[in-house]
């Protein structure tokens, strides 16, 4: 698949915070920025594997609330 440079500019503060969440997820910047869009989009195929996992996790835990 082709891909295309895309550049933003991001508050320090805001950027801040992404990194410490990379960090914590163990993702690149690109990864996570790509991982927010396909999320904000509805592509849900092109969210990180890690990010996928956790959904379910989710989903699953409330299912098991209920039942």
């Amino acid at each position: 698949m082709e891909s295309r440079r895309l550049s933003i500019r991001v508050p320090d503060p805001l950027l801040n915070q992404l990194q410490s969440y990379l960090d914590q997820q163990g993702l690149t910047v690109t990864e996570g920025v790509l991982a927010a869009i396909a999320s904000y989009v509805g592509d849900n195929d092109r969210l990180p594997l890690v990010e996928r996992v956790s959904r379910i996790e989710k989903r699953l835990a409330i299912l098991e609330e209920k039942g």
